[in-house]
């Protein structure tokens, strides 16, 4: 709903993609009500909105509530991460482990230091069947710091939406960390697939989205594993010549390209990683954002 400056006709509050007041409608004018309103600032026809800190934007000065997501990773450092990630000496040794498994095998990545991404392990094997692994996650000394996981797809299979969501859930993370410890975790977060011949890595692009994705997937993880089926499925009938990997591609990217990052290169190849996107008309593309 876009309403800005104005609220909505039916009387109804105007939210932003956050979910913050932009407009109250009891906040209009009352001498002039079709024309203006004040907002929370008390002042008429600016866009201060109420946010869970309080009132902000428009002539407050404030911009950000404390602790609120704003961490954002470009598709070039998600490159550059990938890139680390798939030359690391242990990273490679548990895809050579997985890469032929017949079924899906999952290891959890921890950091033994909250604040230092150079500290992380890899935790045990962890097997899952023919179509899941465990993928719940811990933030706290006892049970490790968990930034992402690894695993196979053992069907070839492009990465879904549980392997772009399972992670720490970010809203309850918000509730009972600092602001620092969210903000590492969404710079740092890693989810590896290797799928057939391909290598899969996605980050965090934009930490508020992500958090909003991460929410409605975990309302309803059928309901996203059906829309992602059927939008590959869609992909497919209008592109007769894609492959299954990309056309489940198209559907993450459809479903989260704005909150991650994806990237892919081939098993047995190093510092080669390409960024994952869609173009105008909707086709997958691959390109060097560096």
């Amino acid at each position: 709903m876009i309403c800005w400056p104005h609220c909505d006709d039916d009387g109804d509050p105007c939210y932003d993609p956050w979910g913050f007041y932009i407009c109250d409608p009891w906040n209009l004018d009352p001498e002039n009500p079709e024309e203006s309103y004040v907002d929370c600032a008390g002042i008429e026809g600016e866009w201060a909105y109420i946010a869970p800190c309080g009132c902000i934007g428009g002539s407050t000065g404030i911009w950000d509530c404390p602790n609120q997501d704003t961490t954002e990773n470009d598709p070039c450092e998600a490159i550059r991460r990938a890139n680390l990630l798939k030359n690391d000496a242990n990273i490679s040794h548990e895809i050579d482990n997985i890469k032929n498994n017949t079924s899906e095998t999952g290891y959890k990545l921890f950091v033994s230091d909250p604040t230092d991404p150079n500290t992380y392990y890899i935790g045990p094997g962890i097997g899952g069947g023919n179509s899941s692994w465990a993928s719940n996650f811990t933030w706290n000394a006892n049970h490790g710091y968990g930034i992402g996981h690894l695993n196979n797809h053992p069907q070839g299979s492009a990465p879904n939406p549980s392997d772009a969501m399972v992670g720490i859930d970010l809203d309850q993370m918000k509730s009972l960390h600092t602001s620092s410890e969210v903000d590492f975790y969404t710079k740092n977060f890693s989810a590896i697939i290797v799928a057939g011949s391909e290598v899969y890595t996605i980050t965090i692009k934009d930490a508020a989205q992500y958090k909003l994705d991460q929410k409605a997937y975990d309302a309803d993880r059928a309901l996203s594993a059906s829309d992602w089926l059927s939008k590959a499925q869609g992909y497919i009938t209008s592109n007769p010549s894609a492959t299954p990997q990309e056309a489940g591609v198209y559907a993450l990217l459809e479903m989260y390209g704005n909150s991650i990052n994806l990237s892919r290169q081939g098993i047995n190849s190093n510092n080669s990683n390409v960024e994952l996107s869609l173009n105008s008309n909707n086709n997958v593309i691959t390109k060097n954002p560096c």
